[in-house]
């Protein structure tokens, strides 16, 4: 398991017309950073392996990335045909 704690970046866009070359009009963006947030309230533990047989479970069944903890026919998604049949 392991303990994170997300950082809130808020930058302000200002878009800066650039003149080119050929003397055409390009616009450009730049960014400020307006504030940085980040409190304790925001922490998370991200969870790799669970103990509740239940939560095991119901993982397997909803989750379409949980294919590590399926059996080794479940992850298939098309049925191998034998002797070159269908091209």
């Amino acid at each position: 398991m392991h303990k994170y704690r997300p950082i809130l970046y808020i930058y302000k866009a200002y878009a800066t017309p650039a003149v080119r070359l050929d003397g055409s009009t390009v616009i450009t963006n730049q960014y400020q950073l307006v504030k940085t947030y980040s409190s304790a309230i925001m922490e998370f533990i991200a969870v790799t392996a669970y103990q509740n047989q239940r939560i095991i479970q119901m993982k397997k069944t909803h989750n379409s990335y949980a294919r590590g903890q399926r059996g080794a026919s479940c992850g298939k998604i098309y049925d191998t045909v034998s002797n070159g049949a269908h091209i």
